[in-house]
């Protein structure tokens, strides 16, 4: 195949995917006015710093408010791990829509079980 056409193909085929980007992203936007924070779907993930060791990560669904969600992530990694802390990098995403979205630390960190 010659360069041209496939960066032709390539730069249609991106330019599709972004255009239905744009439409999910305006999708969440429509969603986001209708969010309530305080009963929204969280998924919180908790990746063990031990998992080498054959720890457990645990990724935890909650509906609720986001201080929740990561309080009872953390008793269910406790729970997993038969531990009594929680040594783990979290993540925080919340669902606007049909799509799920990062949570910057800024708006959780100060929810997190000190160890």
């Amino acid at each position: 195949m010659k360069k041209k056409i496939y960066f032709r193909k390539a730069l249609k085929q991106s330019i599709v995917s972004l255009k239905q980007l744009i439409t999910v992203r305006k999708n969440s936007l429509k969603e986001l006015d209708s969010l309530d924070f305080n009963n929204a779907i969280y998924e919180v993930s908790l990746h063990s710093l031990w998992g080498s060791d054959g720890e457990k990560s645990i990724t935890h669904r909650y509906i609720g408010n986001i201080q929740e969600a990561i309080k009872t992530a953390e008793q269910k990694f406790m729970k997993v791990n038969h531990r009594h802390d929680v040594q783990a990098k979290y993540s925080v995403d919340v669902q606007i829509g049909k799509t799920t979205y990062d949570v910057p630390e800024d708006f959780w960190k100060h929810y997190v079980k000190r160890h």
